[in-house]
C-alpha cells in the first residue's frame, strides 16, 4: 500500500493552486472537513439523485458533451492528441450500425462495463461513464478491466492495447487506453464508486472488492491513483463536467472539480481538513465588513492558511492571511471590505501543512443584501418523522401521511393501498402556523414524486389564513385556497420534480397554513411523495410601493409551439401607472419588455405574448410596476423551460441480402425506439431517387428491431433502389431516416488484410462479403491462379486482386498492395577524441537502437557520444531492431594515451572564447608548438606553428559545429582540446 503515496503527492502538488470546473457556490459544502469513507459518503449525498437520460438520449447529448474543437466526435479510443487520428467520426452519420474494422462507426462505450452491474438503471445511461468510441475497439475491449499491458495480443490504431495485465497485483486480461486519457478513466471510476456507493457492493468484476468502501481491490486502487496522478484533469473533462451538470444530469464528478478529493478518499497521506466555515455577520449588508473563520486540522501542523476572494466569481485575486484565534480555529487577519448592495463576494480557503500538502474548500459566496430573502419555513423530513408538519386523516385512518427512507433519501409518503387492497382516503399534511404579516415577495416551494398505479385519486395543494391548526381541515368553518394549478408536479415513475416558486405574497397574514391533500376512492390510485418544503420571503421595507403577487403564465407548461401570456396581481395604496413584463433567455439582461393592462380588477395581463421558443430554451421573466407617485417595484425573477419533444429514433438500417444482385428480393430491417410506443413504421422506396412512392409496412421482429412485412421486389441489373424508413409514435411525432441505396449487380469486393509483413510471414487476405460462388486470387502481371477460396495467404510483395463469380456474373476487385518489411542492417562509424568517442549510425531499416559499450553502460539514442573511463580496447556492439527482428554489428575501439585521442592533463590549455565566432585565442604553457584543427569526422581543416605561448586563429571560414585541436612539441608530446564554432 505504500506505493500509493508517490501518486498522491504528485497529484496534490499539481493541483494545489489550480481552479478547476466552476461548480455552483456551496455545492460541496457538506463535504468540508471530511476524509476517507466519510468524505466519500458525503459526496454520494451531494451527487446522487441525478436526472436519468434515456439510452437513445445519449446520442443527442454527445453533440454537446463530446465534440472536439473541429466539431468531430471526441473518441478517446482513436484520438491521437497532438497528432492526426487514423479516422474521425461525424455526429449522427457515424453512429453504429454494424462494424467489422476500425473506422466503421462509433457507439456508446460503457467504460465501466454494464455487465458488472447487470445493466441496471440508472447506471446503464449515466453519461459520466458512457463515452462515444469506435465500435471495433469497443468490441475488443468488451467487459475486460482496465490495466496496463506490456505484451499486447491486440493493439488499436491509436495505441490502445489488449492483453495480460503487467501491473502488479493482477495478471488477467485487461484493456489499456493511451496515456493521454488514463486520468479521464480513473476519475470516471472514482465517480462510479462514489455516485453508486449504496449499490456497488453488490456488483462483480476483477477490479471490485465487494464493499462500498474502498470499493476497489488494492491493485485497482493503485492503478487508478497512478493514472489520476500521471494524467491530470484536462479542459476537455472540465467542459464535459459542466455540460452534463448544466444541460443533462444536473450532478457533477467531484474528482474533476476537486482532484484533491481522490487523495482524501483513497490516499494514505493526510491533507489539511477545513470545516465549520463561518462568516460574520451571517447576512452582510452594504455597510458591513466581513470576518471569516474556519476550523483547520491536520495530522501534522498547519504552515499557512489564507482566504482568496473576489467579486467577479472567478479571479480570486485578493488574499487575506488567516491566523489562529483559538485552538484549531483560524480567522481572517483583516476583514473583507464592505461592498455595494447586490454584490456577490466569492471566496475560498486554502490551507497548507508542514509536508506541503494543500487543501482548498469549494467556492463559497455571500450576497450583499440590504433586504435579503429569508427562510420562513424549511422542512426536509430528514429527522425520520413529519418534522414541523402534522397529518390529519378525515377518511381512512389506516393509511396516513408517514415518513419513509429509500436509498438514503428521506421524505413523506401517502398511498391508498394497505398492502392488500385500495381504500378510500382523505388525508391532509399541514404546516405549522406561519406569520407572514411582515413579509413581501413570499414564495412556497416543494418537491414531489409520484407513481401511478391507478387514477382513482386527486392530489392538491392549499393555503389558508383562517385554519385553527388542530381541527378537521375539511370543515366548512375554514376556507382553503387552491394552489394546485400554480404548481408543477411529478409526472410519474417516482421522478422527483420541483414545484417551482409559488407566489403566496397575497397571504401576508399572521397565521397562515399550507397543506397537501390526498383524496382517493377504493380503486387503485397514485402514490405521492413530498420533500424539501420551503417558504421564503423578504421583510417589508417598501411601504407605499406596488405589491406584485400571484404571477402565472398560460399555458403553464409551454411547448416549442406555444407563445406565452403572463398574468399578475398588482396592488398599491394609490394607483398603478405602468406595468411591464421584462424577459430574456440569458437569465440576466431582461432586455425585452411587454406592457401589461388590467384584465380583471387587480389582475394584469401582458398586452402581447412572449414568443414561442425552441426546445431546451429557458425563458426568464419578472414583473415591473410603477405607481402614480413614481415608486417602482420589480418582482422576483421566474422562469420556465421549453421541454424537448421526444421523437422516434431510427438506427441500424440494413438489408438482407446485404448486397443484392439480379433476381434478389430484399428485406429491410431497422432498430426503432421511442420513450413512448411506435404506432406505425414503413419502408419508403423508389428507383428514381426522389419520389419514394412505394410503401411497405414494417412489424416488430425482435424487441426494438422492425422488419418489412414484404420484400422490395428484385430489380434488373444496374438498377439502383433508394429506400428510407419512416416511424410515427403514439404522440404522432414522425421521423424519417436519411435515404440509403443499393444497386443490383455483382459488385467488386473489398479486400481486407495486413498491408505490411516481414519476410517469411504471410498476410491473410479476405473479402468484406464471402457469399460468392467462386474466387480466383491473382497477382498483377501474372495470370496464375493462386487461390480459389474466400480467403488467401499472401507472402510475396506485390499487387493482389481477386475475381469473384456469382450466378454466371463476375467482377474483379481493385488492387491490394502487400509490402515486405526488411530485416534491419546494423553498421556504424566513430570518431575518437581522447576518452570520448562520437558514434554515427550507418544502419538501414531500424526503428529502435541499442549501443553496448562493454564498460557497463548502454545507450538507446541513434548517434551517441560516450566517454570511457580509461585508455584501453573496447568492443562496442550496436543492435538495430524493427518489427521483423534485430541485427548487431561490433567494432573494437582502441583508446591510446599518446595519440590525438589522448589528453595530457598535466599541461594547461586555455581556449577562449568558447564557443567562438571569428577569432579563437589559444594559450598554453609552452612555445614552439605545431597546432592542427580537425572536424568531427577526423578531417584536418587548419594547421599553424605557434612560436609563443599565445596564438590567435581566424576561424571565420569554418562551418558551425564542434572541432578538435591537436598541439605537438618535441618535449612534452601531444595535447588535445576542443571548441565550438557558432
Amino acid at each position: 500500500m505504500k506505493k500509493r503515496v508517490l501518486f498522491i503527492i504528485i497529484n496534490i502538488l499539481l493541483f494545489s493552486s489550480i481552479i478547476f470546473a466552476q461548480e455552483p457556490t456551496g455545492y460541496y459544502d457538506d463535504a468540508d472537513g471530511k476524509t476517507g469513507a466519510d468524505l466519500k459518503t458525503a459526496l454520494y449525498g451531494i451527487i446522487s439523485g441525478h436526472t436519468s437520460l434515456s439510452y437513445s438520449g445519449l446520442w443527442t447529448a454527445y453533440y454537446n458533451t463530446d465534440a472536439k474543437p473541429n466539431g468531430k466526435v471526441w473518441d478517446m479510443y482513436s484520438d491521437v492528441p497532438g497528432g492526426t487520428p487514423p479516422y474521425e467520426y461525424t455526429f449522427g452519420s457515424g453512429q453504429c450500425g454494424t462494424y467489422k474494422v476500425e473506422g466503421d462507426c462509433y457507439n456508446r462505450e460503457h467504460s465501466f462495463p454494464k455487465s458488472w452491474f447487470n445493466k441496471e438503471s440508472p447506471m446503464v445511461t449515466d453519461i459520466f461513464h458512457i463515452y462515444p468510441t469506435d465500435g471495433k475497439v469497443n468490441g475488443q475491449r468488451s467487459n475486460w478491466p482496465f490495466g496496463e499491458v506490456s505484451s499486447p495480443k491486440w493493439t488499436s490504431q491509436n495505441g490502445c492495447k489488449l492483453g495480460p495485465c503487467s501491473f502488479s497485483g493482477y495478471s488477467g486480461t485487461v484493456f489499456e487506453p493511451i496515456d493521454e486519457y488514463k486520468g479521464d478513466f480513473a476519475r470516471t471510476y472514482f465517480y462510479m464508486a462514489t455516485r453508486y456507493e449504496n449499490r456497488i457492493s453488490g456488483w462483480s468484476s476483477a477490479m471490485l472488492d465487494g464493499s462500498s468502501y474502498p470499493a476497489y481491490k488494492e491493485w485497482a486502487i493503485n492503478l487508478l491513483l497512478k493514472w489520476d496522478a500521471q494524467d491530470p484533469v484536462s479542459q476537455k473533462e472540465i467542459n464535459r463536467n459542466n455540460k452534463i451538470y448544466n444541460d443533462y444530469q444536473h450532478n457533477r464528478n467531484p474528482f474533476i472539480d476537486h482532484p484533491e478529493f481522490v487523495n482524501s478518499v483513497w490516499g494514505e497521506n493526510s491533507t489539511p481538513s477545513i470545516s465549520n466555515v463561518i462568516i460574520s455577520p451571517e447576512i452582510p449588508k452594504s455597510n458591513d465588513e466581513v470576518t471569516i473563520s474556519a476550523n483547520i486540522t491536520d495530522n501534522g501542523t498547519i504552515s499557512s492558511a489564507k482566504i482568496s476572494w473576489c467579486t467577479d466569481g472567478s479571479s480570486y485575486d485578493n488574499d487575506i492571511t488567516m491566523t489562529v484565534s483559538s485552538g484549531n480555529t483560524y480567522q481572517s487577519s483583516t476583514k473583507i471590505p464592505a461592498q455595494e448592495n447586490g454584490t456577490t463576494v466569492s471566496y475560498k480557503i486554502f490551507a497548507t501543512d508542514d509536508e506541503s500538502n494543500t487543501s482548498t474548500t469549494s467556492s463559497r459566496s455571500y450576497i450583499i443584501e440590504n433586504n435579503p430573502t429569508l427562510t420562513i419555513l424549511s422542512e426536509d423530513f430528514n429527522t425520520g418523522d413529519l418534522g414541523v408538519f402534522s397529518q390529519y386523516s378525515v377518511i381512512g385512518a389506516d393509511q396516513i401521511w408517514h415518513p419513509i427512507e429509500y436509498q438514503g433519501t428521506m421524505y413523506v409518503k401517502m398511498s391508498n393501498f394497505d398492502g392488500t387492497t385500495s381504500n378510500a382516503n382523505e388525508d391532509w399534511l399541514i404546516s405549522p402556523s406561519l406569520n407572514l404579516k411582515n413579509y413581501q415577495n413570499i414564495f412556497f416551494a416543494f418537491k414531489t414524486s409520484m407513481k401511478e398505479y391507478g387514477t382513482d385519486n386527486t392530489f392538491d395543494v392549499y393555503i389558508s389564513s383562517d385554519y385553527d391548526g388542530t381541527s378537521d381541515p375539511s370543515s366548512t368553518s375554514f376556507s382553503w385556497t387552491s394552489l394546485t394549478t400554480n404548481c408543477t408536479f411529478s409526472s410519474g415513475d417516482y421522478v422527483w420534480t420541483p414545484s417551482g416558486n409559488v407566489d403566496i405574497s397575497a397571504f401576508n397574514k399572521t397565521a397562515v397554513y399550507v397543506a397537501f391533500k390526498y383524496t382517493s376512492g377504493s380503486n387503485d390510485g397514485k402514490t405521492w411523495q413530498i420533500e424539501d418544503v420551503m417558504v421564503t420571503g423578504k421583510e417589508k421595507t417598501n411601504e407605499g410601493f406596488p405589491e406584485i403577487f400571484n404571477i402565472n403564465i398560460l399555458p403553464k407548461m409551454p411547448t416549442p409551439n406555444d407563445a406565452v401570456d403572463v398574468f399578475a396581481d398588482i396592488t398599491d395604496d394609490g394607483s398603478i401607472s405602468t406595468a411591464k413584463v421584462l424577459w430574456c433567455t440569458d437569465g440576466t439582461s431582461f432586455d425585452n419588455n411587454i406592457n401589461m393592462s388590467v384584465s380583471t380588477e387587480n389582475t394584469y395581463k401582458s398586452d402581447s405574448k412572449i414568443p414561442a421558443q425552441a426546445e431546451g430554451i429557458t425563458v426568464y421573466y419578472k414583473i415591473e410596476a410603477t405607481d402614480n407617485e413614481g415608486n417602482k417595484q420589480t418582482g422576483t425573477s421566474l422562469n420556465y423551460l421549453i421541454p424537448s419533444i421526444s421523437i422516434p429514433n431510427i438506427s441500424n438500417i440494413s438489408t438482407t441480402p446485404e448486397q443484392p444482385i439480379v433476381d434478389d428480393d430484399v428485406d429491410v430491417f431497422a432498430d426503432i425506439t421511442d420513450d413512448g410506443s411506435i404506432s406505425t413504421a414503413k419502408v419508403l422506396w423508389c428507383t428514381d431517387g426522389t419520389s419514394f412512392d412505394n410503401i411497405i409496412n414494417m412489424s416488430v421482429s425482435t424487441e426494438n428491431t422492425y422488419k418489412s412485412d414484404s420484400k422490395i421486389p428484385a430489380q434488373a441489373e444496374g438498377i439502383t433502389v433508394y429506400y428510407k424508413v419512416e416511424a410515427v409514435d403514439n404522440e404522432n411525432n414522425k421521423v424519417t431516416s436519411n435515404s440509403k441505396s443499393y444497386t443490383n449487380n455483382i459488385l467488386a469486393p473489398i479486400i481486407i488484410g495486413e498491408e505490411k509483413i516481414c519476410e517469411g510471414d504471410s498476410s491473410l487476405l479476405s473479402l468484406n462479403d464471402g457469399s460468392y460462388d467462386s474466387y480466383n486470387w491473382m497477382m498483377e502481371g501474372n495470370s496464375q491462379i493462386l487461390g480459389t477460396k474466400a480467403t488467401f495467404y499472401a507472402s510475396k510483395q506485390g499487387n493482389y486482386y481477386v475475381e469473384v463469380f456469382k450466378n454466371e456474373n463476375s467482377s474483379t476487385s481493385s488492387y491490394f498492395t502487400l509490402t515486405l518489411n526488411n530485416l534491419p542492417i546494423s553498421n556504424f562509424s566513430y570518431v575518437i577524441n581522447g576518452k570520448t568517442v562520437s558514434f554515427t549510425d550507418k544502419s538501414s531499416y531500424g526503428t529502435s537502437f541499442l549501443w553496448n559499450f562493454n564498460d557497463g553502460f548502454t545507450n538507446q539514442s541513434k548517434n551517441p557520444i560516450h566517454s570511457f573511463s580509461s585508455y584501453e580496447n573496447y568492443k562496442v556492439v550496436y543492435t538495430v531492431t524493427n518489427i521483423c527482428g534485430s541485427t548487431s554489428s561490433s567494432q573494437d575501439i582502441l583508446l591510446k594515451g599518446n595519440s590525438i585521442n589522448s589528453i595530457d592533463e598535466n599541461h594547461n590549455i586555455n581556449i577562449y572564447p568558447n564557443p567562438a565566432n571569428n577569432i579563437l585565442t589559444l594559450s598554453t604553457d609552452s612555445n614552439n608548438e605545431s597546432v592542427e584543427i580537425y572536424n568531427i569526422i577526423g578531417e584536418k581543416v587548419l594547421s599553424f606553428y605557434k612560436q609563443n605561448s599565445t596564438l590567435q586563429i581566424n576561424i571565420n571560414n569554418l562551418k558551425k559545429g564542434m572541432y578538435f585541436i591537436k598541439i605537438c612539441d618535441n618535449k612534452l608530446g601531444i595535447k588535445t582540446s576542443s571548441f565550438i564554432k557558432n
